[in-house]
């Protein structure tokens, strides 16, 4: 389902990049590492196809090789990118799940939640609000009173328009870290489960990201159906899993970017 807040950030993200932007060399990453759409490795290969999956081919993926497991980040460049750190050596479920999981943490809507410390998405969500909502507590807060200040100057009239036209429809509560946090994730989690194409593995990991003793086996009479029952998570992707958008988008070859439900959400007003 939709989430106003994920879309608030996303018109900050991309209406006011000056809050964020670093460059590549901050993070210890060269352009040499850029991973281009076609390439013949692994990476490559599950780049190419996940980003034209899900419509993301304009998001860059840098690879570092390292000794270790691989691992990313989201990079605030411009734009947002994601960032591979490790040996990749065959493509498999995992590794598509992962590219998966952040090419889509790396969109507008995302990208701040998923690179931002806790504290400073915090910030940018009571700022948003602060700025665009009705008066609250937050704004005599130097740090929340800063940045609504920035998105006032930078914003364009479309895109504060909008954003005054969301306010006025929700509540502080569509503006709160762990609800916009959680909605976040579960989209994150849409995206690498059909990119990768594995329910088990994608249950799997849920239970691994939130550190939840993983069921032995879910080929059990009624283990799924309880994990449905005790996890909306568990539930939400099993509804993706036997959707008819789902068998249409991800087995189908598409005539343009794929479109899956809760992962890519409403563009962002632009211009004026």
């Amino acid at each position: 389902p939709p989430h106003l807040g994920l879309d608030a950030l996303a018109v900050v993200c991309e209406g006011a990049p000056q809050l964020f932007r670093r460059d590549l060399t901050a993070y210890g990453y060269s352009g040499a590492e850029r991973v281009p759409l076609g390439a013949r490795t692994p990476v490559g290969r599950v780049y190419t196809v996940a980003a034209r999956l899900l419509g993301l081919t304009r998001v860059p993926l840098f690879h570092a090789k390292a000794p270790r497991r691989p691992s990313w980040i989201v990079a605030l460049i411009s734009p947002q990118a994601v960032l591979l750190t490790g040996e990749v050596h065959e493509d498999t479920p995992e590794l598509r799940y992962e590219i998966g999981a952040a090419l889509a943490s790396a969109m507008p809507a995302h990208a701040l939640i998923a690179a931002l410390p806790r504290e400073r998405a915090q910030t940018v969500l009571a700022a948003t609000l602060t700025a665009y909502g009705p008066p609250s507590a937050a704004a005599r807060y130097p740090a929340v009173a800063a940045i609504a200040e920035t998105l006032w100057q930078l914003l364009p009239a479309r895109a504060e328009r909008y954003m005054r036209e969301l306010c006025a429809r929700v509540g502080p509560e569509a503006f709160d870290y762990d609800q916009v946090a959680e909605q976040q994730k579960l989209r994150v989690r849409r995206a690498g489960f059909f990119v990768s194409g594995d329910l088990e593995l994608a249950i799997h990991r849920y239970f691994a990201e939130e550190r939840i003793a993983a069921p032995v086996s879910l080929g059990a009479p009624g283990a799924l159906a309880a994990l449905c029952a005790a996890h909306p998570t568990v539930a939400d992707l099993v509804r993706l899993a036997i959707s008819p958008d789902y068998a249409r988008a991800r087995w189908h070859v598409p005539s343009g970017p794929a479109q899956v439900a809760g992962v890519s959400g409403p563009s962002a007003p632009s211009g004026t």
